[in-house]
């Protein structure tokens, strides 16, 4: 089930008329409008859910920097109880362990590549819920 705010941006990024002047701001409050019809509870339903969608991207960063470093620490750990040498097993578990990051990271920045736009029309959204609470 999508949320309102993936439909929104949806919205937003499949608009292609000039009737906002192709000013973003000007399409959002006009989206807005359309959609809260001056309830503001739907506006703050909007903003939470803004804030939602920011706190997950975050976790997902945290998610592939914890895998970087616990692969850190487990080839030191290799490392260390090789004798300090460099041997075909450490060499090979250091060949996975950057696999895995490459395609932790490439995971990431597809996913990213994807919702940079939403990101966008999320960060424009949100100034204008600002705007039009503190209006009211």
């Amino acid at each position: 089930m999508k949320r309102d705010l993936d439909i929104l941006c949806e919205k937003l990024e499949n608009c292609s008329n000039g009737l906002c002047n192709y000013n973003e701001i000007v399409c959002v409050k006009k989206a807005l409008e359309d959609y809260a019809g001056g309830d503001i509870n739907k506006l703050l339903k909007l903003k939470a859910q803004a804030k939602l969608h920011n706190a997950n991207q975050s976790s997902l960063l945290d998610f592939v920097m914890k895998w970087v470093a616990v692969a850190g620490l487990g080839l030191t750990i290799i490392y260390n109880l090789s004798g300090n040498k460099i041997s075909p097993e450490y060499i090979m578990y250091a060949f996975l362990a950057m696999i895995v990051i490459i395609l932790l990271c490439g995971a990431g920045a597809l996913r990213n590549k994807k919702t940079l736009r939403k990101n966008e029309w999320i960060m424009y959204i949100d100034t204008v819920i600002d705007e039009m609470i503190s209006g009211k």
